[in-house]
């Protein structure tokens, strides 16, 4: 019985503790970190095979990252702002496509 309820005490931390990613009309937001699409240059889903490396060997320590264990999907975005020393912003994802395009929407309506 004790360990039906830490799996679940763990399972609820889990969920309540994910960071919020929100996406709108030329904002993006990860957890209290907000970036203007504009200065989102191209942005790569990481395939499952290069997820050690991109979180390991090949991060750069200026790069924002928001990771968590149990998501399993990771959106690698390029910071195209000249006054920003951030390469890079690496998010994980419950659902990476998806959060690929609506930041392709939220940068389309970008106001110029």
């Amino acid at each position: 019985m004790s360990g039906l309820l830490v799996t679940a005490a763990v399972a609820g931390l889990m969920i309540f503790s994910s960071p919020a990613i929100i996406v709108s009309t030329g904002l993006l937001q990860v957890k209290q970190a907000k970036l203007e699409t504009r200065f989102i240059g191209t942005v790569e889903i990481i395939e499952k095979s290069q997820i050690f490396q991109e979180r390991g060997p090949k991060l750069d320590s200026r790069a924002f990252i928001s990771l968590q264990a149990s998501r399993k999907g990771l959106l690698k975005m390029q910071i195209v702002d000249p006054k920003d020393l951030t390469p890079y912003w690496l998010v994980s994802t419950k659902d990476a496509a998806a959060f690929e395009k609506a930041l392709a929407i939220a940068k389309q309506s970008d106001p110029i």
